[in-house]
Parts: C-alpha cells; sequence; structure tokens
C-alpha cells in the first residue's frame, strides 16, 4: 500500500473537516498461573476506542449523540464504528483572528475496525473569522476564547455488546475560558453572569460561575520583544442551580435535557 498524505481526508456526514485521528483500545485482563512460569497472560477484558474531529467552522453534533463514525485517510480506506460524542469544543482567537474552529471528543459505542471506511467531502468550507463573532458577559478586550460542553460518556459491557464498551450520557458539563488582555475587567471569583461565546451558532452559558482566574499580572518583556500584550485567562463554569441556567450550542439546547 502506497503512502498516504490525507489530502483526500473526510468523515462522512461532517463537513470541512481538517483533521481527524482515532486510537484503539483492548483492555485485557491479567492472569498469572502455573503454567506462565510468572508470564503475564492476556486474556478476555473489553474493546474500546477514542477519536477526535477538528473542524472549520460551527459545530453540527452536540456532546451526548450517537453516530457511526467513518474517517477515510484518502476516500476509500480509514476506520469505521460506533461512536459516542463526548465533548465539543468551539474556539475563537481574535489574537490571530483565526478561522473559527470545532473539536470533538469521542469514544467508542462498540468496536472501531481498520480498513474500507468511504468517505469524502468535496464542498468548499464556510469560514468565519473570530473577528465578525462577539463576546458578551465579559467587559473589556478578548484576546481568545473557548466554549466546552461535555456530557461524559458511562461506560458499560453486557451480553449484547459483544466483547466492547458501549456509552451512555452521563452528567452535562459546561466551561468558557476566556482570555482578556491586562486592564481588562477582572471579574471577582464566585460571580455569576450570563456568558455567550460566539452568537446563537456558538455556545452560550446562563448563570455562569466565576472558578477561576490566572494569569494576572504584567510582564516587562512584552515591551522588550514587542511581540504580544499581557493578558490573563478567566475559567467560568455552568452551575445547574435553575433550569434557567440554560447551556447551547449550535443553537441547541444542551441543559436543561429535554424530557427532563
Amino acid at each position: 500500500m502506497a503512502v498516504v498524505s490525507g489530502t483526500k481526508l473526510a468523515v462522512s456526514g461532517m463537513p470541512t473537516v481538517a483533521r481527524w485521528e482515532v486510537t484503539a483500545l483492548k483492555e485485557t485482563v491479567p492472569v498469572v498461573t502455573s503454567g506462565t512460569q510468572r508470564g503475564i497472560l492476556r486474556a478476555c477484558g473489553f474493546t474500546d476506542w477514542t477519536g477526535r474531529i477538528d473542524c472549520l467552522g460551527w459545530p453540527s453534533k452536540t456532546p451526548g449523540t450517537k453516530f457511526t463514525f467513518i474517517g477515510s485517510i484518502d476516500g476509500t480506506n480509514g476506520a469505521t464504528g460506533d461512536a459516542y460524542v463526548e465533548e465539543v469544543q468551539v474556539i475563537g482567537d481574535y489574537e490571530s483572528n483565526s478561522p473559527i474552529m470545532t473539536v470533538y471528543q469521542l469514544t467508542g459505542d462498540g468496536e472501531l475496525t481498520f480498513g474500507a471506511a468511504a468517505a469524502t467531502d468535496a464542498s468548499l468550507p464556510t469560514v468565519v473569522c473570530t473577528a465578525a463573532t462577539a463576546v458578551t458577559g465579559v467587559t473589556g478586550d478578548v484576546a481568545a476564547w473557548a466554549g466546552i460542553v461535555r456530557c461524559r460518556g458511562i461506560p458499560y459491557a453486557s451480553s449484547q455488546t459483544a466483547g466492547a464498551r458501549k456509552k451512555e450520557p452521563g452528567a452535562i458539563d459546561a466551561r468558557a475560558v476566556i482570555d482578556l488582555y491586562l486592564g481588562s475587567t477582572v471579574p471577582d471569583v464566585g460571580d455569576t453572569t450570563d456568558i455567550v461565546l460566539g452568537g446563537t451558532d456558538g455556545v452560550s452559558i446562563t448563570g455562569a460561575v466565576v472558578t477561576r482566574v490566572e494569569e494576572y499580572g504584567p510582564d516587562s518583556t512584552v515591551i522588550i520583544n514587542g511581540r504580544e500584550l499581557s493578558r490573563f485567562r478567566v475559567h467560568y463554569e455552568h452551575s445547574a442551580s435553575s433550569t434557567s441556567n440554560l447551556v447551547k450550542i449550535g443553537g441547541v439546547t444542551i441543559w436543561p435535557p429535554s424530557g427532563s
């Protein structure tokens, strides 16, 4: 088989993929008996896998959902498996004015296989520059931001999973990490506010709690090298203290979940 550059990479059903990768796992049970002569026999256990997909633009999938992953390295070969979306991260960077990016963290909902994997994507990407987006809920000059929404998968295996681990949705968590230039208003730890990153297509957290302010302070070396201004980072976390404290990503309400 010839070396593949990855220029024809694609994930079925997901446009504008910039990168994808998977890690396959075999969790064995170590066994030592009189016959193994102090060696360890790797037996039984379960298969599992993890994955990541980086896409240009706003999110099209939400955490806590499942889909059939078909990732191709050249249009015809790659990896396939049932996937659970554990985390979605939306990233904006004003300092470089990079395009908005969405990163998906996956875990397996069944076995992963390598081999035939047909997927193509010939659509031109819709580029959204960070400078064209807004952040609300903070006061000052934002340098960069990330909105992270997570629904950790609870693993299980049964007589119906054929030796593979599957996942069911667990707790829902949402965080915002915002970098501001020095001179911007510093919120007090414990304050609450409503954070919106990138508008309705991005991430919004109502009633977000300030849980950490870090890296605050001047640095005289920036005056010498002239590369960048000093900045600090604020962490916000969702609190499910009220059903009006909504979490939305890509315009979809994640918390409270439907039917709750």
